[in-house]
């Protein structure tokens, strides 16, 4: 008979349920609600220190595009080369910078920057250089408030039923990104239309509108996307422990939980049949940390 610990990392011959194994669903969810999170974090700031929520728009659309880029790269499976080690951390670097560049590039076309022609390519070249004094504390602060639970979900989810652990944190980082940066927001809107909104022009007050509804729908996704990962997360975490306690006790069938030197172990139990005899073959088990 096979050591449960031996067998506690191989796949059982049956599927386990749905909720002892991880949801791609659930995994791009966390995606899409930290990426707006991000977006509207970055937004926030330039709209806060510019008292002009156009400025943030500028800043909050590439973030957002680059914010998928970096996210689907650095939760890599680690079947993917490029996945191990730390190059997937070392890529926020040249992402940040591009990040930037684009937001330069938008900005000068748009707005133009110190008599700058108001070309893309010039405020690329601006934004990329001289806008390290913005993208290189957007960086770090990225890699602390995001990059940090990205790596404690990365940790999670190498356990039995630790990605539900680990998205919940998730869930709980975009949202509380997402409340911090609604209230900047908030305050900035409000302020706009006590001081100077009144006196922008029409196209002005229109982009300034536009902006405004680009924020609203941006934070009205990343709160309810983070909503969702955090019930489903919790209400996973529950039905597997449910299950444990009921293959504990002895009231599933083909399961049990034993006892070795790693910990506890949900057991498999095939039924082997020979002349005369019959028994419960333990086939496999995954050690759980639960």
């Amino acid at each position: 008979m096979a050591d449960p610990v031996t067998l506690a990392n191989q796949a059982p011959p049956r599927p386990l349920p749905a909720f002892f194994c991880a949801s791609r669903a659930l995994a791009g969810l966390q995606t899409v609600a930290l990426a707006c999170a991000m977006s509207a974090m970055a937004g926030a700031a330039f709209a806060y220190l510019s008292r002009r929520l156009t400025i943030g728009l500028v800043a909050a659309v590439p973030t957002l595009l680059m914010s998928f880029v970096w996210l689907a790269f650095v939760r890599l499976h680690p079947r993917f080369g490029l996945a191990r080690g730390r190059l997937r951390w070392l890529s926020s670097v040249p992402l940040a910078v591009a990040n930037g560049a684009l937001a330069g590039g938008f900005f000068c076309a748009t707005f133009g920057w110190f008599h700058v022609p108001s070309t893309f390519f010039g405020g690329a070249m601006l934004g990329a250089t001289y806008g390290i004094v913005y993208w290189a504390p957007g960086l770090l602060l990225t890699l602390l408030f995001v990059g940090v639970p990205l790596r404690y979900a990365e940790r999670q989810a190498a356990r039995l039923g630790g990605h539900d652990r680990g998205g919940r944190v998730l869930g709980i980082t975009a949202l509380a990104l997402t409340v911090f940066a609604a209230i900047s927001l908030w305050y900035v809107d409000s302020s706009n239309h006590v001081t100077h909104f009144t006196e922008l022009s029409a196209a002005g007050a229109w982009m300034e509108r536009c902006a405004a509804v680009f924020f609203d729908a941006v934070i009205a996704v990343a709160v309810v996307l983070a909503v969702v990962v955090i019930v489903s997360a919790t209400v996973r975490e529950t039905q597997r422990a449910a299950f444990l306690r009921r293959a504990e006790s002895g009231r599933i069938p083909h399961y049990r939980i034993d006892m070795s030197a790693a910990g506890r172990v949900l057991v498999r139990l095939e039924d082997a049949r020979e002349p005369y005899r019959a028994a419960a073959v333990p086939t496999s088990a995954l050690l759980l940390d639960d």
